[in-house]
């Protein structure tokens, strides 16, 4: 696992059961499927660490002050993470992929699994 994600994030899956899954997943996946997940992984994934900052901030119901401000900045970063990854793996299941291929597609992405 990339270091950049080992401590911020937990895969409920093996490597070798992604990378199956990801065999099944290239059959289903089309170019205009790519395209829709592309676009609403898009818009809930933030742009940079400013968009961050206020992403993280709203959704734990503080201004962006207190959050820069907060002794748990580091752990609110990290729930908005697990929270984002998570609404991901929702939006490629909702789109006809099973759990396990969902989690491969997002792993493969951040460069946790090669094939």
């Amino acid at each position: 696992m990339s270091d950049k994600y080992k401590d911020t994030l937990t895969i409920p899956y093996d490597k070798l059961t992604l990378k199956l899954a990801l065999m099944s997943a290239d059959s289903k996946l089309t170019k205009a499927n790519m395209i829709k997940l592309r676009d609403k992984i898009e818009s809930i994934v933030p742009k940079g660490k400013i968009d961050q900052n206020d992403k993280v901030a709203e959704y734990n119901g503080i201004t962006v002050n207190s959050l820069i401000n907060s002794p748990n900045y580091l752990i609110l970063k990290k729930e908005y993470t697990e929270y984002v990854l998570k609404k991901c793996v929702s939006i490629i299941t909702e789109e006809g992929f099973s759990d396990k291929e969902s989690w491969g597609m997002i792993a493969l992405s951040l460069g946790l699994l090669e094939l």
